[in-house]
């Protein structure tokens, strides 16, 4: 946010305007729809009580907080969601949206000269909050046909926005060949997922998404197929929960192990705390796919 206030000092970058566009997700909304872009449809909350399950979010959310999974609610309790908009939501707004089924991805796309010059697909879980990411690896073998229309319909976005140099990071659900992308944002993406990136393909996120900023540009870097398998695993501290270590069930290889809390530190808050980021990496696609769904199955420390 900070850094689209400096856009009078550079060209090319997505404005405070645009940024508030794509972060309000009711304005969001409304902007996808505007362009087509394939989005799950919002409902009136007339609409939504007669819905088998939809999704209440606050407009101005984001790490899936507030966000809640509703099956066939009452009005009382739809009602009860509401009135406690103040205490997750600086506007106490809200939206009640169509809940997708399907694999959650990310694709982190850096624009040079109004095309895209490098991106990145990136299979992302969920396992302590059910919408907030907490393991994920990069993922090249995506449908062909579903990156193809991914990257036509940021492309529309970044052509409506007029920027010509910037990073455009997209989160979609994958249901067979049909996606519904979920949100837009025009910033660095958080847990480090840079070093996903740089780790499992050498390519310099960090830097690419900074150059625009010092009026630079990026040259096209070409695709890198020898990729590294690479898991990044964030790992939560539930309320009430003491950080006393870490002690994994079978032998394991980490390339970064970096703590966010300090042994002894208790949580006391109502929220899941992040308590370590791990970057694990598999010597073949096998190894990589056993881990990946025992982290899936919290089958990884004693």
């Amino acid at each position: 946010m900070s850094c689209t206030k400096i856009k009078k000092y550079i060209p090319n970058l997505f404005t405070y305007q645009n940024f508030l566009e794509l972060y309000h997700k009711n304005k969001f909304k409304s902007l996808a729809n505007k362009l087509n872009l394939s989005v799950p449809r919002n409902y009136s909350y007339n609409e939504a009580i007669k819905q088998k399950k939809f999704l209440f979010k606050p407009v101005d959310s984001h790490s899936g907080k507030g966000i809640k999974l509703l099956q066939k609610p009452s009005k009382e309790s739809l009602n009860t969601y509401i009135s406690k908009l103040k205490n997750i939501s600086k506007e106490s707004k809200y939206l009640l949206e169509e809940y997708i089924e399907g694999q959650l991805y990310s694709h982190s796309a850096f624009f040079s000269n109004n095309r895209i010059i490098r991106d990145f697909f990136v299979k992302e879980d969920c396992i302590a909050n059910k919408f907030a990411v907490d393991v994920s690896c990069l993922e090249p073998n995506i449908n062909t046909k579903v990156k193809v229309r991914i990257r036509a319909q940021i492309k529309k976005l970044a052509a409506f926005f007029n920027v010509s140099d910037c990073l455009i990071h997209t989160q979609f659900i994958l249901d067979n060949h049909t996606f519904n992308i979920l949100e837009i944002t025009c910033r660095y993406p958080g847990d480090l997922y840079s070093l996903l990136i740089k780790f499992s393909t050498g390519y310099d996120y960090a830097k690419s998404y900074i150059l625009p900023f010092l009026n630079k540009r990026n040259s096209v870097d070409p695709d890198n197929n020898d990729i590294r398998y690479i898991i990044r695993y964030t790992i939560f501290l539930k309320q009430g929960e003491r950080y006393t270590g870490i002690k994994f069930n079978s032998p394991c290889k980490i390339i970064a192990f970096l703590p966010l809390l300090n042994l002894g530190h208790i949580n006391n808050s109502d929220e899941l705390q992040r308590l370590a980021i791990i970057f694990f990496e598999s010597d073949n696609a096998n190894d990589h796919l056993e881990l990946y769904q025992k982290i899936l199955s919290n089958n990884i420390f004693v």
